[in-house]
């Protein structure tokens, strides 16, 4: 028996609620499929996890949840608000590269079963801002590829922080919106790209982020946030210790710029377009977090990044920490409005009017000319509450 198998045996109930022989052939295979190495090794080779409570904000089927207790972690506690216990079905980890799922099949016993032979394993169905045990705080915290699913990210990161001790850490991985791969669905690489399928390329050569439209109807479990937005949040409530940011490979479109591609995206930063993921370890703040708005701050909307929407309706990627209680949209200095009205009435009505709502900015033009060539300079502004 091998030294991580007789370590999780160590720590499995006894008596056991399933035949022994059929739970270590179901460790095996988890192991046989990758989820050792691409999750457990993989966290532990960047955040020390001896002795530790564990929460793992987005934990999916944590097949793998129990060699975290193998690594030493105390107690482990995993929530998803998709949480599945009943199923059987288990991914091939190797093949994680694709993002997309490779069945293997069904194991013998669900995830519950499996699970729930581990006193020190918790699971809870709950999205991270409903998370609220009591009394208890954590030591570590693991979100590995749910920043750019978070429909709140400023809130849920606020509330991780909430979670751990004192000193506490988390260690977070983010998939990257902006990158060649950043839409999450075919193609992922460059092999898989079929340029005569409408469905990969409309997604391919970072056509994604120009389709604001696909974004909003097709990809609503992705944020869009970007890379320095994600970081300023986090750094409002964290120390952030390293960061560290994986490049696009040939593999995965690196080699797929072009110049008139560049210079549609001229609003984007190089290395948010060529980073694929970002991993990032950060220790909580001691004492009041920093606000995450910035008052006085102005966030220009780019001409770059406006798209038509319908009537005079116009769309603009915004920032996470917009908050439509705390910014007034300006046109040449002037302020517009109504604000935070219905995008029926700013496409049938315009003349001003706005709504900030989620990742978007829907937006009309005084006069209901086009904003993407009128040459009026278009700004979100803070309220300067300390005036009041």
């Amino acid at each position: 028996m091998s030294d991580i198998l007789q370590a999780m045996m160590a720590r499995a109930r006894d008596p056991l609620r399933v035949e022994r022989e059929m739970l270590i052939h179901v460790i095996e295979k988890i192991i046989e499929l990758g989820y050792l190495k691409s999750v457990v090794e993989f966290v532990a080779n960047n955040l020390s996890l001896d002795n530790s409570r564990l929460l793992d904000v987005g934990c999916g089927a944590c097949w793998f949840a129990p060699f975290f207790l193998a690594r030493g972690v105390s107690q482990y506690h995993g929530i998803d608000e998709y949480l599945d216990l009943t199923t059987q079905t288990i991914f091939d980890r190797r093949k994680w590269l694709s993002q997309r799922k490779t069945s293997c099949g069904d194991l013998p016993m669900s995830l519950g079963d499996f699970l729930s032979c581990f006193p020190d394993i918790q699971t809870t169905r709950t999205q991270i801002c409903n998370f609220n045990p009591d009394g208890i705080k954590f030591d570590r915290v693991i979100m590995l590829t749910v920043s750019e699913h978070l429909d709140r990210p400023q809130e849920a990161l606020a509330h991780v922080a909430g979670l751990l001790s004192p000193n506490g850490r988390i260690f977070l991985t983010h998939h990257n919106y902006y990158a060649w791969t950043g839409h999450h669905y075919p193609p992922q690489t460059v092999q898989q790209y079929d340029p005569v399928d409408p469905t990969m390329t409309e997604l391919a050569d970072w056509n994604h982020v120009f389709n604001v439209a696909l974004v909003d109807k097709k990809m609503e479990q992705i944020n869009c946030i970007r890379i320095h937005e994600l970081m300023d949040i986090l750094s409002s409530h964290f120390d952030i210790e390293t960061v560290a940011k994986v490049s696009l490979a040939p593999e995965t479109g690196l080699n797929r710029m072009t110049p008139e591609i560049r210079k549609k995206l001229a609003a984007y930063y190089d290395e948010e377009l060529f980073t694929e993921m970002v991993h990032c370890c950060a220790v909580k703040k001691n004492g009041q977090p920093a606000s995450s708005v910035r008052m006085r701050e102005a966030i220009p909307i780019h001409v770059n990044n406006m798209r038509k929407d319908q009537g005079n309706c116009f769309t603009a990627f915004i920032p996470w920490r917009i908050s439509p209680s705390e910014f007034v949209l300006l046109e040449d200095g002037q302020e517009l409005g109504p604000g935070q009205t219905t995008n029926i009435d700013i496409r049938i009505k315009g003349e001003g009017r706005y709504l900030i709502w989620s990742k978007l900015l829907y937006f009309s033009a005084s006069d209901n000319s086009d904003p993407m060539v009128n040459g009026r300079l278009y700004t979100l502004r803070a309220f300067d509450h300390t005036l009041n």
